[in-house]
C-alpha cells in the first residue's frame, strides 16, 4: 500500500505530504515553518465519491484544521480548490488566510471554458471541473486573499508565476537554512510531457495554453 502520508525536511521546516486518496494521486503538501502551518492546495473535499481524504489524514498525523493558518490554492481547479470549503459550506480551514493569485480569479470571473472539448473526456467532467471551479470562487469570494504572482506569503514560502496549466497558475518555493524546495503540482503532470514531438513546449488536454 502506497503510504497515506511522508514527513520530511526542508532546512528547518517540516513537511508533510498527504495523499488526498486511495484513489488517485493528488497530493497536498503541509509546510510548518515554526511560525505559520501552510496548507498547498486543499484536494478534492466533498465534490467527488469518494471524497478527500485530507482532513482525515491531517487528523490522523495529530494536526487540525483549525492549526492551519495560511492555505495557498495553486489555481481553482477541483483537485485543488474543493477541499476549501466543507461539507456544511463553511470554510474547512477557519483560522487561515486564503491565498490565490489575481490572474487566476480574473481567469475564472471571465467565465472561460476551462476544459475544450476533447475526445479524452466526457461532457460531464468538463462541467463538473467548470461547476466546482465557480463554486468555490463563489463561496470564497470575501475570504480569499488576491496576490501577484511573485509574493512572499509568509517567510520562506514565496510564490512564482507559473501560467499555462491555468492563467494564474502558481508554483511555490519553499526555502530554509540554504535548502529549497520547488512545489509545482500540476505544472507537469507527466514526464512524457517534457519534449513531446509535435508540442510546442509543455502541454496537456487539461492545459490552457503551452509552457
Amino acid at each position: 500500500m502506497v503510504n497515506q502520508s511522508f514527513r520530511f525536511r526542508v532546512g528547518r521546516f517540516t513537511c508533510l505530504a498527504i495523499r488526498d486518496g486511495d484513489d488517485w494521486d493528488r497530493n497536498v503538501l503541509l509546510v510548518d515553518t515554526g511560525q505559520h502551518q501552510v496548507l498547498i492546495d486543499t484536494g478534492n473535499g466533498d465534490t467527488t465519491a469518494p471524497p478527500g481524504l485530507l482532513i482525515d489524514r491531517l487528523q490522523a498525523a495529530g494536526i487540525s484544521a483549525a492549526d492551519v493558518n495560511v492555505v495557498v490554492l495553486t489555481h481553482a481547479d477541483f483537485d485543488h480548490i474543493g477541499g476549501a470549503i466543507d461539507a456544511q459550506g463553511t470554510l474547512a480551514f477557519p483560522q487561515a488566510r486564503y491565498v490565490l493569485s489575481r490572474d487566476e480569479w480574473t481567469f475564472w470571473e471571465s467565465k472561460p471554458e476551462r476544459l475544450h472539448p476533447n475526445a479524452a473526456y466526457d461532457e460531464g467532467f468538463r462541467q463538473f471541473i467548470q461547476t466546482v471551479g465557480e463554486t468555490r470562487l463563489a463561496q470564497l469570494r470575501d475570504t480569499l486573499e488576491l496576490i501577484d504572482t511573485t509574493t512572499v506569503i509568509v517567510p520562506g514560502i514565496r510564490s512564482i508565476a507559473a501560467p499555462g496549466h491555468t492563467p494564474g497558475y502558481l508554483a511555490i518555493i519553499v526555502s530554509s537554512d540554504d535548502e529549497h524546495l520547488l512545489v509545482i503540482g500540476d505544472l507537469i503532470r507527466d514526464p512524457k510531457e517534457i519534449g513531446s514531438p509535435g508540442f510546442p513546449g509543455i502541454r496537456t488536454r487539461y492545459c490552457e495554453s503551452p509552457i
